[in-house]
């Protein structure tokens, strides 16, 4: 009875030595496998290096054993269904081990077909620099609540939707994911690069949270379009970073958050530069809907120099308090600013103005 519980807690590596059947069953690290031929699923076995999807007998390497909360049949079309637990390549969410090589063996998966999902386990995982995600449509998500899966970044840039070299990307982004950094003024957590259509639903900002996300940058490869963050909320300490900065792109969407600056602790002011989102370069349609947010030096700042131009700045039913200036927005001779919409926005400070322009540029 090989196909049944007798062998439920077997080593995973026992199944490279079990007896092979097409469509047969076996358990193994307290999970099923099931048998497929080995000639379906060469290019995943060509990707997936540590064996935590599909696992080639060496009985008879004409079969495979294909772990089925993987959900990765039919691996050649297109499936909404993919998902990997990162769990699966050694994962230690203990605040301690490196987990990098853990998430690029993830992305080094999804980005074989993109449509993947990657399961994000309970706990602090510390990352460092991830290899960029060059496909479409994939996504973290925190095996339970909100906040109680946080991915800790340790290195300048964590997770990189989209690159250079990249066709454009479209889709992916992380659902109840709780985001920690190093603390560092140049640390950018999350970077998109050539993509689009992102959403990030439900997430938290932690400590050490310096830049959370820059949207596009200057030169090929750099637009973005349609950055979702919605129900966003927590904390970030109080240092001279913007949360978001945007470059070069369209379509940015804050919606139904509430996120605030911790030097509310100290009783303090935020310091100059800790800004909510910083627009530094050509950007077009900004929309920040139903949000609160607390102890911003700006919550948001549009600087246009020469050649740069931001337009269709719409805030609506928000409340920025205690901000030393509620919306700023500067175009320096030869940069445009257009089409402003402020609606049912309430703002207090301790110093500066609710919302101030200047600059030589152009308004309309």
């Amino acid at each position: 009875s090989w196909g049944g519980n007798s062998r439920r807690n077997a080593r995973m590596s026992d199944l490279k030595t079990a007896p092979v059947s097409l469509g047969g069953v076996r358990y193994a690290g307290g999970e099923e496998w099931k048998c497929v031929e080995t000639s379906g699923y060469s290019s995943l076995i060509a990707v997936d290096t540590l064996e935590a999807i599909i696992i080639v007998s060496s009985v008879d390497p004409e079969f495979s054993w294909l772990r089925s909360s993987a959900c990765w049949q039919d691996v050649g079309t297109v499936s909404p269904f993919r998902m990997v637990n990162l769990r699966w390549f050694g994962y230690m969410p203990n605040d301690a081990a490196d987990n990098t090589p853990a998430l690029n063996a993830a992305i080094a998966i999804a980005n074989m077909s993109g449509f993947t999902t990657i399961v994000v386990p309970f706990g602090i995982g510390r990352i460092g620099a991830c290899n960029p995600i060059i496909k479409s449509e994939v996504r973290f998500k925190a095996e339970g609540a909100q906040g109680h899966s946080v991915m800790k970044g340790t290195a300048s840039t964590m997770l990189q939707w989209g690159d250079d070299a990249a066709n454009v990307i479209a889709g992916g982004g992380c659902d109840y994911i709780a985001f920690q950094g190093s603390g560092v003024l140049s640390q950018r957590l999350i970077r998109c690069e050539n993509s689009g259509d992102l959403a990030f639903n439900s997430c938290k900002i932690d400590l050490g949270v310096a830049t959370l996300m820059q949207c596009g940058k200057v030169g090929d490869g750099g637009y973005v379009s349609n950055i979702h963050w919605s129900n966003l909320t927590g904390r970030c300490p109080n240092i001279a970073a913007p949360l978001f900065v945007l470059t070069n792109g369209s379509g940015f969407f804050i919606t139904g958050s509430l996120f605030y600056n911790e030097a509310y602790q100290g009783g303090g002011s935020a310091v100059d530069g800790r800004y909510g989102v910083f627009v530094n370069n050509s950007w077009n349609t900004i929309s920040i809907k139903s949000t609160f947010t607390f102890l911003f030096d700006i919550m948001l700042y549009a600087y246009m120099q020469n050649g740069m131009s931001c337009g269709d700045v719409h805030l609506e039913s928000c409340y920025f308090d205690e901000t030393n200036a509620g919306v700023w927005l500067t175009a320096l001779p030869g940069g445009a600013i257009g089409n402003v919409s402020i609606l049912n926005v309430e703002t207090t400070g301790k110093k500066g103005a609710a919302i101030r322009v200047d600059g030589g540029g152009t308004f309309t």
